[in-house]
């Protein structure tokens, strides 16, 4: 009798043992998936990784080499169109706020009334300023 419980207990254990493994296989073949897709993303990473390595070594190189270039023989004097136009931009636009600001404040009776006025003014001839470089980063 003892022996017919010990085979009952022995098969239960083997059924038991049995459906585990089996729990183990589906769960191991769903990390392993897992495992594979971090392995896969892992490399990606890497491969992007040592691009930005690449690129910021390739940029270290050329300020080295710009600097090294401007202590040998100095700062470049080329100018060039785009450097004249914004010059003779900038220098009328400050000329002719220069004489706006002197209109407003040259027959002004009320001075707090020009005042306000000549800061409306250069607060939008800053709103102008601003749209100008924004324009000249954008298409220049």
């Amino acid at each position: 009798m003892a022996t017919n419980d010990n085979y009952k207990t022995l098969l239960n254990t083997a059924s038991f043992l049995s459906d585990k493994v089996s729990i183990g296989i589906a769960n191991s073949t769903a990390f392993n998936g897992q495992i594979s897709q971090n392995s896969n993303s892992t490399e990606q990473h890497k491969v992007i990784l040592q691009d930005i390595k690449d690129a910021i070594e390739t940029k270290n190189k050329e300020f080295l080499d710009r600097s090294t270039d401007i202590k040998k023989n100095g700062v470049p004097k080329t100018t060039t169109l785009q450097d004249w136009s914004l010059t003779i931009l900038y220098s009328g636009l400050g000329i002719f706020s220069f004489l706006f600001l002197f209109y407003i404040f040259l027959p002004a009776n009320n001075v707090s009334n020009a005042f306000f006025k000549a800061v409306v003014y250069l607060v939008l001839l800053s709103i102008f300023f601003i749209c100008i470089i924004f324009v000249i980063q954008r298409y220049g």
